[in-house]
């Protein structure tokens, strides 16, 4: 775990550096997320890159503390993904799809401890054209090993560096 994400730091520390930062966004979110029948409340961090008016890369840290329904079990979740908001419309309110990958971390006995997932959303931004920017994001990221369909819903605010 630390090393992958000390390779991700890495790799956007050499972005930045090769890169005009003006490009770069770091956003945070907050919000809920769902796995079946359990619930948590959701942190989040990411950094993204605007590749253009529509195209814009990111890699994601996700962290939850899951409580289950069907029991008094307790968990952590945890998520790092890579992927890409597509700008569906343009303008000072946007609406994007998302889609990507996610290596899945959970800590509890009755899955497998690491896992590969598939995201898809929709982000809608507001205030877009100015440096600092919120929204609503939905995520559904879909894992073989995860007892169902793992739902991310929340609000995140953006900072254009």
């Amino acid at each position: 775990m630390k090393k992958i994400a000390f390779i991700l730091f890495l790799f956007f520390f050499f972005c930045t550096s090769v890169f005009s930062q003006t490009n770069f966004n770091v956003e945070i979110d907050t919000g809920l997320l769902a796995i079946k029948k359990d619930a948590g409340f959701v942190f989040s961090g990411a950094i993204s890159y605007t590749a253009s008016n529509k195209v814009t890369p990111y890699v994601n840290y996700l962290y939850s503390n899951i409580e289950s329904n069907d029991s008094d079990l307790k968990y952590d979740f945890s998520k790092i993904s890579i992927g890409t908001y597509y700008g569906l419309s343009e303008g000072n309110i946007t609406l994007s799809s998302i889609t990507g990958f996610s290596y899945l971390f959970f800590d509890n006995s009755t899955v497998n401890s690491n896992a590969l997932g598939i995201d898809l959303g929709i982000l809608v931004n507001f205030n877009n054209d100015k440096r600092f920017s919120y929204g609503f994001k939905l995520i559904n990221t879909f894992s073989a090993e995860s007892n169902g369909g793992i739902l991310q819903s929340g609000i995140f605010f953006k900072y254009a560096l």
